[in-house]
């Protein structure tokens, strides 16, 4: 059902259909150059609309996103000043936690932009598609950064972009199936054959961490089910990688030179990843000059 007021379209859904469906009835819908994803718990600076815009008149810059601060805190606390992303696929708000105390006030490029406060030129959009339905939530804006990178756009990160946004890391255990379920599905879809080879040995041991988390943190059967379902879709998978593979303008290289070799999410830290960090940093540098 849309309603409209004036300029503004209004889509009611009976169910909770997740945030990449929702966000792309506004695509649908929407007109413009540009095309603005804000979450509803957020408040916003009176210019930061603007400084969005103003970023993304560069024509090398695909996607961009504000900086995002805790609503609510004083001082200011850093929600996100860029989404920062592991070459397992593990994704997580970059300096968070941090006081925004004036070291986070340079336009950068960024791994992926946050889905919370992020604008998408639309003639990209329409070039590498919108958010994944699949995913339902988490990662969809990972993922959606990951192809706008892989066309050849830059993904940036502008300070002056203001949004305060009423954000607290939840472990919920349903979260964890999502987040798993989709980085499994980011990287079957995103990442060339060469690259997945060379991932397989800290793929394993990623993959043998994390089924121990998930037993130790009650939510095993979760885990499990993220196996299920990505081999359920397996034909789906197959038919968007073929379709990523056509938008692909630049290498793997150029795309991985982003990530991050260890993880230090505050949100997840323990001694476990502390020990897992120092393998992981070994092998990446033993293979990323082997990326193509």
């Amino acid at each position: 059902m849309i309603n409209e007021y004036g300029n503004v379209k209004l889509v009611l859904n009976e169910s909770n259909l997740g945030f990449a469906k929702a966000c792309n009835q506004g695509t649908e819908i929407s007109g413009g150059r540009y095309i603005v994803y804000l979450n509803y718990d957020t408040e916003v600076e009176e210019d930061w609309l603007e400084k969005l815009i103003d970023a993304a008149n560069d024509p090398q810059v695909g996607a961009c996103m504000s900086k995002l601060l805790v609503l609510g805190s004083n001082p200011p606390i850093i929600n996100s000043s860029g989404g920062v992303t592991h070459y397992m696929g593990l994704s997580w708000s970059g300096d968070y936690k941090k006081i925004d105390n004036g070291a986070f006030n340079e336009i950068k490029e960024v791994a992926f932009a946050s889905g919370a406060a992020m604008l998408v030129k639309r003639e990209v959009i329409e070039e590498v598609g919108t958010f994944d339905e699949d995913y339902y939530m988490y990662l969809e804006d990972t993922d959606l950064s990951w192809r706008i990178r892989l066309a050849g756009y830059k993904v940036i990160f502008v300070p002056d972009s203001v949004v305060w946004h009423k954000y607290e890391f939840s472990k919920g255990k349903q979260k964890f199936f999502f987040l798993e379920r989709n980085r499994l599905m980011m990287m079957i879809t995103n990442l060339e054959r060469r690259t997945k080879l060379l991932l397989i040995p800290p793929a394993i041991l990623f993959e043998l961490s994390m089924i121990a988390a998930s037993i130790f943190g009650g939510w095993g059967r979760l885990k499990m089910r993220s196996y299920i379902e990505v081999i359920g879709a397996r034909s789906r998978l197959k038919e968007k990688k073929l379709r990523f593979a056509g938008l692909r303008k630049v290498s793997d290289r150029v795309i991985v030179y982003m990530f991050k070799d260890k993880i230090d999410f505050p949100g997840i830290n323990n001694g476990a990843i502390s020990i897992i960090n120092v393998l992981f940093r070994l092998y990446w540098k033993m293979i990323q000059r082997l990326i193509r």
